[in-house]
């Protein structure tokens, strides 16, 4: 997506995010977000898969596929339950680097250049949507998937975790090319500025709606044009295991709901989100690299 849409989107966000923050159409505008286009753009991992292996476009799932990618699901889960903590940072980490491939994955350059300049964009981005609102987040970690300890440290230093993240993110687009450098500070400023100006759930739905979840399905189309993938056969593909993946989260969520836990719902959405980004981060990571 081009800078002058993004800046766009970023006006409508703060006009939108900026009124409804505070109200609980906010979180459903967030959630609703997250639904539509976030989910959907990891339903076609199966596709990817087949296409890894057969060059094809096929849209049923192998059950050896299926088995492993229930199989990282169920053991990442219990991760989850026995050590929260190192969950949360095996999360953290996965999507710092997931959001950096995305956003770097057209760039030509250096490999090792590449990826270490992609992540640190992953962590900057991360830095920028979590502690531009550290107090909100905080009442969804704590003391659940972190202890307040941690927390109260990483509030502390939370000036300098944004801002050297930043700083090494632009170094190393600099480092790339003048070009990139301008594009990503003008990228990192919109986000920072949405980050501000609306809630935690907002600012990160936006972002994952508009900015990476759009970017992964075109790099998706683009990738797979040899095999005459278009938008129309991606969203007909997509579909079907869009909506079982609602219907999934849906149902924990239910189920979570009937148990007696000061557990946050929200931190549960973001958990359950988890589960099915480590496997999406798999499948993503090795069809950029194959196709």
């Amino acid at each position: 997506m081009n800078i002058a849409l993004k800046s766009f989107l970023c006006l409508i966000a703060i006009l939108v995010g900026s009124v409804t923050e505070g109200l609980p159409v906010d979180s459903v505008i967030a959630f609703s977000l997250i639904v539509v286009f976030g989910i959907p753009h990891g339903a076609t991992d199966h596709i990817l898969n087949n296409f890894i292996h057969n060059k094809e476009i096929d849209g049923k799932p192998s059950i050896a596929f299926l088995t492993k990618y229930l199989l990282v699901i169920a053991l990442y889960g219990l991760l989850w339950v026995l050590l929260p903590s190192l969950s949360l940072f095996i999360f953290l980490t996965i999507s710092a680097f997931h959001f950096g491939e995305a956003q770097f994955q057209m760039i030509r350059t250096n490999v090792v250049l590449k990826y270490t300049a992609s992540f640190s964009w992953g962590v900057a981005t991360l830095a920028i949507l979590l502690f531009t609102k550290a107090s909100a987040l905080s009442l969804l970690i704590v003391p659940h998937l972190i202890s307040e300890d941690v927390m109260q440290v990483l509030i502390e230093y939370r000036l300098f975790l944004v801002s050297a993240s930043i700083a090494l993110a632009l170094g190393l687009s600099l480092v790339i090319s003048p070009r990139m450098f301008i594009k990503e500070l003008i990228e990192l400023g919109l986000l920072f500025t949405i980050a501000l100006n609306t809630s935690l759930l907002f600012a990160f739905a936006t972002f994952f709606a508009f900015w990476h979840s759009r970017d992964a399905v075109a790099h998706q189309l683009s990738l797979l044009k040899p095999v005459k993938l278009d938008l129309k056969r991606w969203i007909k593909l997509a579909t079907p295991y869009s909506l079982m993946s609602v219907f999934g989260i849906g149902m924990m969520l239910i189920l979570f709901g009937y148990t007696s836990t000061d557990f946050p719902l929200v931190t549960a959405f973001f958990v359950l989100v988890a589960l099915i980004t480590l496997p999406h981060v798999i499948v993503m990571s090795t069809f950029y690299r194959r196709a």
